[in-house]
């Protein structure tokens, strides 16, 4: 059975501006509009991502009574409303009244609006929101889609693996499986972390941080657990092949220089239109590019740096600092940017820009 991803996140994917520009929505109550909200909470925590089942095991206990004047004041503000929406708007005041944090007639009112408004519908005695349910179906195709790729790349990585373990010697094997094991292990949560039937642990700390970092640089990207997870520890494989520690190494060993190796990467991605859209999954899918681009960039940013420090070692006479200290400039009109620290010093006055550049310069030859 494929997990639904959005069902299990502890927030709710909101499209703000859509939500607040939406006709239908501007049309309806206060009222109406929080019932629209809470309603949409229950739909993310249903067993049917985005809908809700009017089908109540009990009915909700209201006098016929109280019921008839309910709906007598609601049909004088609302003469138009079909009955079929009144029928509906009862139906999910006995199902999910309970569960919402208004009375039986603003649940009833508030219910009522959203269905004569279609900003709900009701399809086969379910209750229904057409967005949820469309992004839980992109969703769920593309963890099928993941897992699938995932398996393949799985396959191959414990085919590589093998072939390597084959060419060490057997104490070497056992020394570094036990190493490896250990570190993963003790990093896990009290409940065990594990992919599929057949899967090897993962190491939560470091999935869990790559994919961390890599939604603080794409805010506005859907996290999809299962998916993250998988891509980033591909990644992780990757960038340790990429710079040759040894495989296994980015879990034992290497796991805090394959995090910052990991942020140095996604750096260079934004500055990359056409990396900057990719996805974990693209990343993943698409690291051997990513990773040329990277290290092409990487060495024209060291050459041009070398480059500008010899220049400036040529005219360290007169040198000058901006207002807000974070630029020194030279004779010759080449600059320099100052790190945090650096720029402390000078606001501080503890050293002359002057003085400042020559121990700057010995430092970081």
């Amino acid at each position: 059975t494929l997990v639904m991803a959005l069902r299990n996140q502890p927030y709710i994917p909101l499209y703000v501006m859509d939500f607040m520009t939406d006709q239908k929505v501007q049309n309806c109550s206060a009222n109406a509009i929080g019932i629209y909200l809470f309603t949409m909470f229950l739909m993310h925590k249903s067993d049917t991502y985005g809908k809700l089942l009017l089908k109540q095991k009990r009915k909700q206990n209201i006098e016929q009574t109280h019921k008839q004047s309910i709906e007598q004041s609601f049909k004088q503000k609302y003469e138009h409303v079909p009955q079929i929406c009144l029928q509906l708007a009862w139906k999910f005041v006995f199902c999910f009244g309970k569960f919402l944090p208004f009375d039986i007639e603003e649940t009833f009112n508030g219910m009522a609006e959203l269905l004569d408004e279609n900003i709900l519908y009701v399809e086969d005695n379910y209750l229904i929101q057409k967005r949820m349910v469309k992004d839980n179906e992109i969703s769920s195709k593309r963890a099928l889609a993941g897992k699938k790729g995932g398996d393949k790349n799985r396959q191959k990585n414990e085919e590589n693996n093998e072939q390597i373990l084959l060419k060490q010697k057997p104490e070497q094997n056992e020394s570094k499986t036990l190493n490896m094991n250990m570190n993963i292990i003790s990093s896990l949560p009290n409940k065990d972390l594990k992919g599929d039937a057949g899967e090897n642990f993962v190491s939560p700390f470091l999935t869990n941080r790559m994919a961390e970092i890599f939604y603080k640089y794409n805010p506005n990207d859907m996290p999809d657990a299962s998916e993250d997870l998988r891509s980033c520890l591909q990644i992780s494989q990757k960038i340790e092949m990429a710079k040759k520690w040894g495989s296994g190494s980015s879990l034992n060993g290497k796991m805090e220089d394959t995090i910052a190796e990991w942020e140095k990467i996604l750096d260079h991605i934004q500055t990359k239109e056409f990396f900057k859209r990719f996805s974990l999954k693209n990343i993943a899918n698409q690291f051997q590019s990513v990773w040329k681009s990277y290290i092409s960039d990487d060495g024209k940013q060291k050459e041009s740096f070398k480059t500008n420090l010899s220049k400036k070692n040529k005219s360290i006479r007169g040198v000058s600092v901006s207002e807000d200290f974070s630029i020194l400039t030279l004779s010759d009109g080449s600059t320099m940017e100052l790190f945090p620290e650096d720029i402390s010093w000078l606001k501080e006055g503890r050293a002359t820009p002057n003085d400042f550049f020559k121990g700057w310069y010995d430092g970081r030859e």
